[in-house]
């Protein structure tokens, strides 16, 4: 028995998702749409290019991790994501300070920021200690200007208690 439980939490460790749109390493167990309504995120339609990568950062963990890269091809599509998921406006950061604060989760799925750019920031907060539904979640977006579209990067952390 013992084996078997052993088994299944290596098994649900290097699953990796058969979503297309999932970056290898996520968990194997979670869509797209899953993973987006367990942190309460909304993507809009317009949405293109969408990439994802959901996973705990080691087994058993009460902590889940949520990077997602999108393109938004105009103004009015990063308005309706920003809007729609409560986003605020907190700054605009050169790229090169968040190349030198990038994380382990941030570099296993490639994403570089290009220093002398401009990157637009955004971040949200949420809460709830509500019985069986207690959570604490944080989410922090960068947008790089590209043209007429941005590519948006958003790197959620949401902790919850067992």
């Amino acid at each position: 028995m013992a084996l078997g439980g052993a088994w299944y939490l290596w098994a649900a460790v290097i699953a990796t998702s058969d979503d297309p749109r999932a970056y290898p390493g996520s968990r194997g167990d979670r869509t797209l749409e899953q993973t987006l309504r367990a942190f309460q995120l909304t993507l809009p339609p317009c949405a293109t290019d969408v990439r994802f990568l959901a996973k705990r950062p080691w087994p058993m963990s009460d902590w889940r991790h949520l990077l997602i890269r999108l393109v938004a091809p105009d103004r009015s599509c990063l308005d309706s994501f920003v809007s729609t998921n409560s986003l605020d406006a907190t700054g605009v950061v050169d790229g090169k300070e968040l190349e030198n604060d990038r994380e382990r989760e941030v570099e296993s799925v490639n994403w570089h920021y290009r220093s002398g750019v401009a990157y637009q920031t955004f971040d949200s907060g949420t809460s709830s200690n509500e019985p069986g539904n207690r959570y604490l979640q944080a989410c922090d977006v960068q947008v790089e200007q590209q043209g007429r579209s941005f590519v948006v990067y958003t790197h959620c952390f949401r902790w919850v208690p067992q």
